[in-house]
């Protein structure tokens, strides 16, 4: 009988807990795009504007909770106790944001740039590799 009031509470309180901690997500996703953006003096599109928009309504909705270090702890807490009940909790906002950051990846064709980063790393490894081998055969003919 317990068991089934405490996952009752659990699934209760479950979706206020993943809101609010989506929106500090979402504040820290905001407000690191604004200081970046900030930082590199460059024009903004559309999708980091909006990105931006949303950091900062989570934000000024977290300042009207308020949300304070005791209220993160506490939801730390539940989402640790209660890992079932939040995984079936998604938050909205979390998710307009997954939408936004998705959207700019495909915009800016983030992906193809990691693709080609990796492909330099692995020629440069190659090659020091390469020249460790040739080296070490230069001087096994000495």
């Amino acid at each position: 009988m317990h068991r089934a009031i405490d996952k009752r509470l659990g699934r209760a309180q479950a979706p206020g807990v993943m809101h609010r901690r989506a929106l500090r997500a979402c504040a820290a996703i905001g407000l690191g795009e604004t200081l970046a953006v900030n930082a590199q003096s460059i024009d903004k599109n559309a999708t980091r504007r909006a990105i931006q928009f949303l950091g900062a309504e989570a934000a000024a909705e977290l300042a009207a909770i308020p949300d304070t270090s005791r209220l993160r702890a506490r939801d730390e807490a539940f989402a640790a106790a209660y890992p079932q009940a939040c995984a079936a909790a998604p938050a909205a906002v979390a998710g307009r944001m997954l939408r936004l950051i998705e959207r700019y990846r495909r915009e800016c064709d983030f992906d193809r740039f990691e693709r080609d980063c990796l492909f330099a790393q692995i020629a440069a490894r190659a090659a020091r590799f390469a020249a460790a081998a040739a080296d070490a055969a230069a001087g096994d003919l000495s």
